[in-house]
């Protein structure tokens, strides 16, 4: 399967819940539009299957953050 860019840099559910570690949700959430409980849940390893829209809103999130 060849990759998009798009690919190259959406990050892994465990990188997205271990850098989540130490952020407050209600943060994150205000910076992605993304609700607190699905950032918290995620967060928390409630959500195993989050959707492809949440997991690129996150790895856009932590990429602009370095």
């Amino acid at each position: 399967m060849a990759t998009t860019p798009r690919d190259d840099k959406m990050m892994k559910l465990e990188e997205i819940r271990r850098r989540l570690q130490d952020r407050r949700p209600g943060v994150v959430a205000a910076a992605t539009g993304l609700t607190a409980i699905t950032i918290a849940r995620i967060r928390d390893g409630a959500y195993d299957d989050p959707k492809l829209s949440t997991i690129e809103a996150l790895s856009a999130y932590f990429e602009a953050q370095q």
